[in-house]
């Protein structure tokens, strides 16, 4: 007997779509298919400390989100903590992202070519 499979969306945990939809409701890029600052999918996501990190790494293995930038700080003021790390969907992660929230629910304009591939 062969195990049923998942829906991408249903293989999510609650931090995983939290993150998701923080990438999604961030104030920067206007496409789900655009990278936003990490810092600001952090704030918008609710997600403290090491829980963030082991979210993000999670949604990476999955393959649903991509990270870049090398952490450098974006200002020289020691007190600031951003860094020029970025975060954003890959094309599994916004099909999966649309698959759990829905279209009406997404925030971001998507490509066509997601919706097509989420309708058949």
């Amino acid at each position: 007997m062969t195990k049923p499979t998942l829906r991408a969306s249903e293989n999510l945990t609650e931090n995983e779509l939290a993150l998701l939809k923080a990438i999604d409701r961030s104030e920067y890029g206007d496409s789900l298919s655009d990278d936003t600052w990490l810092f600001s999918a952090r704030d918008h996501s609710g997600i403290k400390g090491k829980a963030f990190s082991g979210t993000v790494s999670s949604l990476v293995k999955k393959g649903y989100v991509r990270t870049s930038g090398g952490g450098e700080p974006l200002t020289d003021d020691p007190g600031q903590t951003e860094t020029d790390a970025c975060i954003g969907f890959t094309d599994a992660g916004i099909e999966a992202y649309i698959e759990a929230v829905g279209f009406d629910n997404v925030n971001k304009q998507y490509g066509l070519e997601h919706k097509k591939a989420l309708t058949v």
